[in-house]
C-alpha cells in the first residue's frame, strides 16, 4: 500500500517525549517538531485523563499480559493477577512470583514500558527522536534500572535519556512566559503521601543565570487516600487539610516574592482548599494539573536535542547536576588554550569524556575547576608516578574522564607511547579528584 505524501510526512515527522514513571501512576507528553507546546497522551482521546495505572495483569493459566487501566479492570473481574509497584519492585530487584511462575522485575517494567509508549503511536504519528523519562528520584541503583529497562524497548533511532522531577519542573518553567518565573516559584505535590514543595529561584548576578530548586517535604500535610461520606466529619479534615496547609504556604511565601504557584496530585482535585487558596491567589499566578512533569520532560527532549554551540541564558544546578566546569589549560597550534572535559549544569551519570593528548614534559596532569556558583576557579593536580621519561611532546596520554556524583570525577589515563619511537608501556593511572567549590584562603 503507497501512502500519500502527507501521510509520509507525518511517520517521519520527528517528536520529543517526556515519560513521567512512578509507582502509582505514569504519564506521556511530547512534543511536535517545529511546535512550542508539549501535548499529553490521554487514556481517553479528548479528554483530560491523562494517569496510566502503572501496573500489569497476568491473565490466570496463560501468557496474556495486559497494562494500565485494562489491568486494573482484569484483576477487578478476576481474570488474572494485579503486579503493581513495579518501579520499587525493579529497583529492589527480587524475582517477582506470579501466577505460580518467577519473573524478573526488570522485564516486567520494560514491559509496561513497553506497552504505554505504543498509546503514542497510536495518538501521534511520528519517529521519537528523544525520550526523557523523569523519576522523583535518582542514584545509581535506579540509573542501572532504566538503562536496562530502555535497553529491552529496542529503540533504535531514539536517543534516550533521564531525568528527575526537580530538573523537569525547571524545564517546564523555563518555557513559560518570562513573567511567571522572574522572580520565585512554588509547586506543591500533594499525592496520597505528605505534602512535597519545589521551590524555583534564580541568581541573576551570574552569566548564564542559575536556577536552583529547593526540595521540602511536609509531613503535617497527609494526603487524603480514602474522603469519609459522613459530611460533618469531612468537613473537620477539610478544614484541618485547608489549615496545615495554608502553614505550609505561608512558610514558603515568608519574605519572598513569588510568581506563581503550580498546584499538582490527585489531592488537589477535592474541593477542600479555602483560606489557603485565597492566600496563594494573591498577587501571584496559580494553576492546578496534573502533567507538569511529563511535559517539562518533553522540553528537556526538545533542548536535549539543540546543538552544544546553542548556549543557554538560564541553567539549572539540582542534586544531580554537575556543579562546576572541568577542563586543561593545553596548547593548540602553538598557543595557550582551554580544552573543556565536562560542562556544569549535566546529569553527573552522564558526563564523561575520552581523548589522547601528547604531554609537553614531564608527568604533572593539571586540570582547571570552575564552579557555576560564582566562586574562583582552581586547579587539581594528577602525578602519573613511573612515567617514563621521554623528550618533549613524545608521550602520548589516553585520559578518560567520568563523574561519579555530582561533585566527584573518577580520571584513569594510560601511556601510549610513541608510535615506534617509544614503545607504550601501556601503564594504568586512576585517581579520583573532589571538583566542587573550594575554601578560599
Amino acid at each position: 500500500m503507497m501512502l500519500r505524501p502527507e501521510q509520509e510526512r507525518q511517520l517521519n515527522e520527528k517528536i520529543y517525549v517526556g515519560y513521567d514513571l512512578n509507582d502509582r501512576f505514569s504519564q506521556i507528553s511530547f512534543v511536535k517538531e517545529g511546535s512550542r507546546e508539549a501535548e499529553t497522551v490521554s487514556m481517553v482521546p479528548g479528554a483530560e485523563q491523562f494517569n496510566i495505572p502503572t501496573c500489569l495483569c497476568k491473565r490466570y493459566g496463560a501468557g496474556q499480559w495486559f497494562f494500565g487501566r485494562e489491568a486494573v479492570k482484569r484483576a477487578q473481574n478476576g481474570e488474572g493477577v494485579l503486579v503493581d509497584h513495579l518501579v520499587s519492585l525493579a529497583y529492589e530487584g527480587q524475582s517477582v512470583t506470579v501466577d505460580q511462575e518467577e519473573f524478573d522485575p526488570v522485564a516486567l517494567l520494560t514491559l509496561y514500558v513497553r506497552r504505554s509508549l505504543s498509546m503514542l503511536s497510536v495518538q501521534q504519528s511520528g519517529t521519537p527522536e528523544v525520550l526523557m523519562i523523569t523519576c522523583s528520584n535518582f542514584d545509581s541503583r535506579m540509573v542501572q534500572v532504566l538503562q536496562e529497562v530502555t535497553a529491552g524497548l529496542v529503540l533504535k533511532k531514539t536517543r534516550v535519556m533521564f531525568q528527575n522531577y526537580t530538573e523537569s519542573i525547571f524545564e517546564y518553567n523555563v518555557h513559560q512566559p518570562e513573567a511567571l518565573w522572574t522572580y520565585q516559584t512554588i509547586v506543591f505535590d500533594l499525592e496520597d503521601g505528605p505534602l512535597t514543595s519545589y521551590r524555583m529561584e534564580c541568581n541573576h548576578h551570574t552569566k548564564p543565570v542559575v536556577a536552583f530548586i529547593e526540595k521540602k517535604e511536609h509531613p503535617d500535610v497527609p494526603g487524603i487516600t480514602q474522603w469519609p461520606e459522613d459530611g460533618v466529619y469531612r468537613r473537620t479534615i477539610e478544614e484541618n487539610l485547608d489549615n496545615d496547609f495554608l502553614k505550609a504556604c505561608e512558610e514558603l511565601c515568608a519574605e519572598r516574592v513569588v510568581s506563581s504557584v503550580y498546584l499538582i496530585g490527585d489531592g488537589f482535585r477535592q474541593e477542600w482548599m479555602k483560606a489557603s487558596l485565597q492566600f496563594l491567589c494573591r498577587g501571584r499566578h496559580v494553576f492546578k494539573g496534573s502533567n507538569l512533569y511529563s511535559k517539562g520532560a518533553a522540553y528537556a527532549a526538545v533542548d536535549k536535542s539543540r546543538p552544544p554551540e546553542e548556549d543557554r541564558k538560564i541553567v539549572f544546578l539540582g542534586e544531580e547536576k554537575c556543579k562546576s566546569n572541568i577542563g586543561m589549560p593545553v596548547f593548540r597550534r602553538g598557543s595557550g588554550s582551554y580544552l573543556a572535559l565536562i560542562d556544569a549544569g549535566q546529569n553527573w551519570y552522564e558526563a564523561e569524556k575520552e581523548y589522547d593528548l601528547m604531554m609537553e614534559s614531564g608527568n604533572v596532569l593539571t586540570f582547571t575547576i570552575t564552579p557555576l556558583t560564582g566562586s574562583k576557579p582552581w586547579q587539581a593536580e594528577m602525578v602519573l608516578d613511573g612515567l617514563p621519561e621521554r623528550p618533549r611532546m613524545t608521550t602520548r596520554l589516553h585520559i578518560h574522564i567520568a563523574m561519579i556524583s555530582p561533585s566527584r570525577a573518577r580520571i584513569q589515563v594510560q601511556d601510549l607511547g610513541f608510535g615506534e619511537i617509544f614503545q607504550a608501556t601501556m601503564r594504568r593511572w586512576m585517581e579520583e579528584l573532589d571538583v566542587g567549590e573550594k575554601e578560599q584562603l
